[in-house]
């Protein structure tokens, strides 16, 4: 006979024995679960952090190295008007044109500023007085590249015509921007003063007086003019001590008595500036002069006054005048004399 026993109980008990001895197993998955996501938490939160510090940092050294992005900009109420457009020579790069206004007193012509400054635009219909156009051009002479900028004095933005103006030139010496003077024009048309750096400062740029001369020829005028180097009028107190010891020697060595006839083709106040356009002279009309020679002869006037004359001499008028006539007629100037 066999007899069955129901041990559901005794399972359901036995299984409940078992999940009583897994309880401290689950309460501790249970405790690492929670660490570790408390963990994963704060490694989050300190990313984030990270990150903000980042960006702040970042932001703070843009600022400091490019500070001009980060500037507030003023939007202008109305469009700039047009500047003007100056020729300039073919030879050449085209000049640069800076405009300077501004209500203070600017310095003289004689105290040029050696970094004209653009101020803002004051209020339509307002008078802006002290009104200062700048002129810029580069020059390769004496084997360097030399920028000469001209000056050029309004007395206010509703004049057409400036009151004076100054040339100038700034040459690096050691790493130094050097100024140098070259030329001021008291107005429009009186003749153009020269030679006005002292020889310290030429000396500085290595410069003699007939290279500061030659610079001053070259001066990128408003108006466009053009003067050569015997246009100007030179301050003769401030000739090197070259220059005035072979003038000394060259008034000495001043002929008594000349006697025939001669050709001029020039007259200059200084022996350098006579020198530095014999060869121009001499170069364009020697094919014209019957042989004969263009040569520079001090010419005393008065008890102080000395020229430099760049003559050709014949032994006759009538030769002279005959050799002035062809000249005259290639378009050259000159005039017949006799001793």
């Amino acid at each position: 006979m066999q007899v069955r026993h129901n041990t559901s109980l005794l399972e359901q008990a036995v299984a409940l024995a078992v999940r009583q001895k897994e309880i401290p197993t689950l309460q501790a998955q249970a405790a690492a679960f929670k660490a570790r996501e408390r963990a994963t938490g704060f490694k989050r939160l300190a990313t984030g952090g990270a990150i903000a510090l980042a960006a702040i940092g970042l932001g703070w050294g843009l600022s400091l190295a490019y500070p001009r992005f980060f500037e507030d900009r003023d939007i202008p109420a109305s469009p700039r008007p047009p500047s003007t457009v100056t020729e300039t020579p073919s030879r050449v790069e085209p000049a640069s044109e800076i405009v300077e206004k501004s209500s203070r007193q600017l310095p003289s012509a004689e105290s040029s500023p050696a970094t004209p400054t653009v101020s803002k635009e004051g209020p339509i219909g307002e008078v802006t007085t002290d009104f200062t156009k700048f002129q810029f051009q580069d020059f390769g002479e004496f084997g360097e590249t030399w920028n000469i900028a001209a000056g050029h004095h309004f007395a206010s933005n509703s004049d057409a015509q400036w009151d004076r103006a100054w040339c100038y030139t700034n040459h690096l010496v050691d790493g130094v921007s050097l100024q140098v003077d070259l030329v001021t024009r008291a107005t429009p048309d009186a003749p153009p003063h020269a030679l006005l750096a002292t020889r310290e400062t030429l000396a500085k740029a290595n410069l003699s007086d007939d290279k500061a001369i030659l610079l001053a020829s070259l001066c990128p005028w408003l108006d466009g003019k053009k003067y050569a180097v015997g246009d100007f009028v030179l301050d003769r107190s401030l000739l090197h001590d070259a220059a005035s010891s072979q003038e000394a020697a060259a008034s000495s060595q001043i002929p008594a008595q000349l006697t025939g006839a001669y050709v001029q083709f020039g007259s200059f106040a200084s022996l350098l500036l006579a020198n530095s356009e014999l060869d121009g002279y001499q170069g364009k009309w020697s094919s014209y002069l019957q042989g004969q020679e263009i040569v520079v002869q001090p010419v005393a006037f008065g008890q102080s006054e000395l020229r430099y004359n760049l003559r050709a001499a014949y032994p006759s008028l009538v030769i002279a005048k005959q050799v002035c006539g062809v000249v005259a007629s290639k378009g050259g100037d000159c005039f017949a004399g006799t001793y």
